[in-house]
């Protein structure tokens, strides 16, 4: 998944002029290009100004390297959106639909600038978002940094339920059971077992199987495992397996309602 991307510039001083005209300009602080990804939420706007805030790129007080940041030395942010850091080339020719759209892109803008501003008053310019800009910089070092925001967290892993044996047990309603158990040997599915069962307690296993499919949660496999032992005496193994689940689910499509 794209993340929004920053790069950082520690400058002695820098500019932004749109048509001549300068509309932001700092001393010494940070030179922000932001770039705004179409996934980017209102978490990754507090991440970005968490960090910009807070990278250490100077020297404190007592000389020590690398151990103040913008907002403890008190210097200023002149921050500039740019949707090209969101461009990749396709031949010789840019591609941005990675980079979120103009209208929905301004809101997230506006918005990050304000978080900026309500940590660091007084120390924050902007460019103009939207406009064709001139930027004129002295990088101080050069120390020149890029920031990507962290991934969504991923879902907590979900127990699963034991393992079935290999194989799958094979139901087959009562009429047809032979007919039935040669088109299961046709799928290639090795069976570990084998109930009869009639031809309306089949329908309810066929149910429940698809029900087992779109669910890998542990709590509704459990639930699917015993409503099915009931039907048909405890006798049926349900794995969490994808595959093996699907096997099952083409065995529940060979009944004939």
């Amino acid at each position: 998944m794209v993340a929004g991307e920053a790069v950082l510039q520690r400058v002695s001083h820098a500019r932004v002029s749109v048509d001549g005209e300068t509309v932001g300009a700092i001393g010494r602080g940070l030179l922000v290009l932001v770039g705004i990804a179409e996934s980017d939420d209102d978490a990754a706007a507090e991440w970005c100004c968490r960090r910009l805030l807070g990278t250490r790129l100077w020297e404190d007080a007592d000389g020590k390297a690398w151990a103040a940041s913008a907002q403890s030395a008190g210097h200023e942010l002149l921050l500039v959106s740019q949707f090209t850091l969101y461009g990749s080339l396709k031949w010789n020719k840019p591609d941005f639909h990675h980079a979120m759209g103009p209208a929905k892109a301004k809101g997230f803008w506006e918005a990050l600038v304000s978080r900026v501003e309500k940590a660091h008053p007084a120390k924050v310019q902007q460019g103009r978002f939207g406009a064709k800009m001139e930027v004129t910089l002295a990088n101080d070092g050069p120390v020149t940094l890029t920031l990507d925001s962290p991934p969504p967290k991923a879902e907590p892993p979900v127990a699963s339920p034991p393992r079935a044996p290999c194989g799958c047990l094979v139901l087959v309603p009562l009429a047809g059971a032979m007919e039935k158990l040669a088109r299961v040997e046709r799928l290639g599915v090795r069976p570990i077992g084998l109930k009869v069962v009639t031809r309306d307690g089949m329908r309810y296993v066929a149910a429940v199987l698809t029900a087992a499919l779109v669910s890998h949660d542990a709590t509704a496999m459990a639930t699917v495992t015993s409503a099915v032992s009931r039907c048909v005496g405890n006798a049926l193994l349900v794995s969490s397996d994808p595959k093996e689940l699907s096997q099952v689910f083409q065995l529940s499509e060979l009944i004939d309602y």
